[in-house]
Parts: C-alpha cells; sequence; structure tokens
C-alpha cells in the first residue's frame, strides 16, 4: 500500500513539474522566438576602386556593425519625444579608416583617415530606395591624392560626432588619382 502511496505520489509530482515547466515556457517563450516582428534594422555597404587608368575593381557588399550608441541613436529617434538637439543630430557623415574591424562597443571610427583627400565627407544624403518605406541608400566617392593609401573601414557619424556604425571590407591600397565609392544602405523594418 505505502509502494502504491509512493508511486502515484511520484507520477502527480512529475505531472506538475512538467506542467509547470511547459506552462512557463510557453508563455515566455514567444519574446524570444525569433521572429522579426516590430523595429528591425539591417545595414549593407558595398565599395568599388576605380582605378586612375579606369580599370574598375568591385569589391562586393557586407554587413555592418550598428554600435551600442547608434543603438540609442536609433531608439531615441524612434520612441523619444525629439528634442532640439536629437532632431538635428542627423546621421550625415561617412568616414574611411585603415585598422582593424569596427566593433559595436567603439564610441568613434578606429583609424580614421583624414588626409591624402579621404577627409570625412559631412554632407551625406540619403534618398529612399524603391517604394519601400524605412530603406535607404548614400554614397560618396573619394579621390586619392596620395600614393600607397590603405583603406579598409568605412564608418557613419552624426553631425554631432555621434559613431554610428561601421564596416570593414577588403583592405584597398589606393594610388594617387584613384577613387574609391562607398555605398551604404540601411533598412528599418
Amino acid at each position: 500500500m505505502k509502494i502504491n502511496i509512493i508511486k502515484y505520489a511520484l507520477i502527480a509530482l512529475t505531472v506538475v513539474l512538467f506542467g509547470a515547466f511547459y506552462l512557463t515556457y510557453t508563455s515566455s517563450s514567444w519574446i524570444f522566438s525569433g521572429t522579426t516582428e516590430g523595429v528591425l534594422y539591417t545595414g549593407m555597404v558595398c565599395h568599388k576602386v576605380t582605378r586612375a587608368g579606369g580599370a574598375v575593381e568591385d569589391y562586393g557588399c557586407d554587413k555592418n556593425v550598428l554600435t551600442n550608441v547608434g543603438k540609442n541613436h536609433t531608439t531615441s529617434q524612434l520612441f523619444s519625444e525629439p528634442t532640439a538637439v536629437s532632431a538635428t543630430d542627423i546621421v550625415d557623415s561617412m568616414v574611411l579608416g585603415n585598422t582593424s574591424a569596427p566593433q559595436d562597443t567603439d564610441t568613434s571610427h578606429p583609424g580614421k583617415v583624414s588626409d591624402c583627400g579621404l577627409a570625412e565627407y559631412s554632407s551625406l544624403s540619403w534618398s529612399s530606395t524603391g517604394t519601400s518605406d524605412g530603406n535607404v541608400t548614400a554614397n560618396h566617392q573619394w579621390t586619392s591624392s596620395c600614393n600607397n593609401v590603405v583603406v579598409n573601414t568605412t564608418g557613419l557619424e552624426t553631425n554631432g560626432d555621434t559613431y554610428f556604425a561601421g564596416n570593414s571590407f577588403t583592405s584597398v591600397t589606393l594610388q594617387a588619382n584613384d577613387q574609391l565609392t562607398v555605398t551604404w544602405y540601411v533598412w528599418i523594418t
């Protein structure tokens, strides 16, 4: 008789624990289910070099790294009531660099190049891509005024010098009069 009571108690305890685990998992798993409901940021950067002799080298496209500050900036612009400062603190600058890959914890673009005709471009103009809301693109073309300049990163900054996003790509060595074109694509859905 005692063995049956213990057996039924263990079965009942197992059912209760399984039920509690199941309810806890299913009620919270929708939050982390991997679905992309709500706001999603995707960014890609493409670059090509046009050599002084006219040859074009297309280096393809890569995803960019949105910095933590950039995430906060996007959140502020989307969900905060804009203030005079935040309403004018727009992403309007593109930079080049020649160092390690940008990280999400960076607060400024690593190895920023500021000479040889490759200085920060701060009149960036974004345009919508196609008919999709929230999809924008911007590009800039630099012309090198020096020989043997290595470039392997690009970044976006706000006019308040907030480092928004960065990208690393295959290193290119520019000679005088070579042109480097960088195009950023951003999707916010």
